[in-house]
């Protein structure tokens, strides 16, 4: 695989240690020793799950009711299942801290991978978590285009259309028309496009931002989000935009929507599946 440039590392090309992502899913690797494995007694959360979506409800339709033990039953399995392969944790996980991944993705097990066994269960008290994606960097970062330097806010129509996005996640996600992000959205024109960013953490907004080309690199729209979008200059600080406000941000700027990081590249500067 052809090695990254700009905002991220090259990336390996090894199967067994690659995670994938929202955008376009390019490959990152992932090193399963910089997680905690859950030890001791919690290693019994499976036990303490079947407590509390079996145990109690059967309990509940003894001794209340059998029909709303019934039907805590029928709502408690499905939701408990649902949340292992969406989020990688049970309600027991959760009380205990610890989060149930797949070993080659570090991502939410497949039914698949539970059935085999390949998973890996993880304490987030005492390490890291898996599902929190972490920026990247190279030492150097994008290389700025000689009118950008010169003034990143001049409206020279050189790079109008020619920049892409660099999540933190390494995907990189073309702007060739107004392009709507967030966890599930939807354009915001005719003519506009949406692509959905991976929004495990649950931070962003269904439409979150729109960012469209600009004669001075990009220009970014924050549709009301939850959490905010925040954007930066080359080497400069983020700010917080005003919701709905709107910002031009040169290439090699930054945005921040909820946990996500995204820098704006040139697109001769990376490589573009």
């Amino acid at each position: 695989m052809t090695a990254r440039q700009g905002a991220f590392a090259a990336v390996d090309d090894a199967s067994d240690l690659t995670r994938r992502s929202g955008g376009t899913r390019a490959p990152v690797p992932v090193d399963l020793a910089t997680f905690v494995p859950a030890g001791g007694a919690r290693l019994a959360w499976p036990l303490l799950d079947v407590v509390v979506l079996v145990v109690v409800p059967v309990v509940l339709g003894v001794t209340v009711s059998l029909w709303l033990g019934a039907a805590a039953l029928v709502v408690a399995v499905p939701t408990g299942v649902a949340g292992l392969l969406r989020t990688g944790r049970t309600p027991a996980q959760r009380a205990l801290g610890l989060r149930t991944v797949a070993r080659a993705t570090a991502l939410p097990p497949t039914v698949r991978a539970l059935l085999a066994a390949d998973v890996l269960t993880v304490d987030l008290r005492h390490g890291r978590d898996p599902l929190r994606f972490e920026p990247r960097p190279t030492a150097a970062p994008p290389a700025l285009p000689a009118a950008m330097v010169v003034d990143p806010w001049a409206a020279t129509g050189e790079h109008a259309g020619h920049v892409v996005l660099l999540l933190d996640d390494g995907a990189v996600v073309p702007v060739p028309a107004p392009t709507v992000l967030g966890r599930n959205p939807s354009p915001s024109r005719p003519d506009g496009l949406a692509v959905r960013v991976t929004d495990l953490s649950r931070t962003l907004s269904r439409s979150h931002v729109e960012v469209a080309p600009h004669p001075a690199g990009l220009q970014v729209t924050d549709l009301g989000s939850a959490n905010g979008t925040a954007v930066a200059l080359p080497g400069a600080a983020f700010e917080v935009l005003v919701p709905g406000a709107t910002a031009v941000v040169p290439v090699g700027g930054r945005l921040a929507i909820g946990d996500r990081t995204i820098v704006v590249a040139d697109r001769s500067a990376v490589e573009v599946p």
